[in-house]
Formats: structure tokens, C-alpha cells, sequence
């Protein structure tokens, strides 16, 4: 059983989700997605001390965003991911453009500038108040 903390990446941009798993499999126990869907039901079926959410996700995996049709402004699908997350109590940190979209998120961090230092720090804090 490993002692790092559970961390759920929803990111759709796969260069840039790979990216992060890269730099975070040393910190933490890592599993991604990269639509709406998946987020919703990995968040349901498991348990995280951290998620990780872009704010602009497509509903489906491997969709372009709104090529589906779907109820959901892709802008605000973060929202559904960080309100899921925020019922089971799990620290929810968004990786954004726009950051000031998504409503309830624990820690923001620009998308356009990320500093390394600073989102690993704020994933970091995750499940410290559990």
C-alpha cells in the first residue's frame, strides 16, 4: 500500500496531461482523465485526497469541446468536476485560464503561467484536512 496521496488529473490537452503525470508520479498516485465523463465517474468510484481540474473540459472523451451537443457550456464543465469532488470532501485545486469560472475550488493556478512549485505545493496541501 503506498503512503502518497491519491490525486485525480482531469485534463483534456493530452501533451499537457502527460506532462503533469511526468513531473507528479513522484508525489503522488496518479490516475487522469480527460472529459467530463470520466472525472464524474472516477470521482464516484474512488477515493482521492486531491483533484486536479481544468476549467474547460469536453463532455466525452477524445470529443472536441461542444462537437456532442451536450447541456453543459464547456467553460463551466470544471464547475460540475469541482462540485463532485467538493461532496466527498476532497481538496479540489483548478488549473485554468480563466480561474475566476470555476466556483468552489480550493487553490487556483494559472494555466497561461504555471509554476511548477506553486501547483505541487497547492496539490501538496490536499488531504491535509482530512
Amino acid at each position: 500500500m503506498s503512503d502518497q496521496k491519491k490525486l485525480l488529473i482531469v485534463e483534456d490537452d493530452e501533451q499537457f496531461r502527460k506532462s503533469l503525470e511526468v513531473v507528479l508520479k513522484k508525489h503522488f498516485e496518479i490516475d487522469v482523465a480527460g472529459s467530463l465523463d470520466k472525472a464524474l465517474e472516477l470521482i464516484s468510484q474512488k477515493e482521492y485526497d486531491v483533484v486536479s481540474t481544468d476549467g474547460a473540459i469536453p463532455q466525452h472523451e477524445g470529443g472536441s469541446v461542444g462537437s456532442h451537443g451536450t447541456l453543459y457550456d464547456h467553460d463551466y464543465r470544471g464547475n460540475l468536476v469541482v462540485k463532485a469532488a467538493k461532496e466527498k470532501g476532497i481538496y479540489v485545486v483548478c488549473v485554468s485560464s480563466e480561474p475566476d469560472k470555476i466556483a468552489g475550488a480550493d487553490k487556483y493556478c494559472s494555466k497561461r503561467r504555471l509554476d511548477l512549485f506553486e501547483y505541487v505545493a497547492a496539490l501538496k496541501q490536499g488531504g491535509d484536512k482530512k
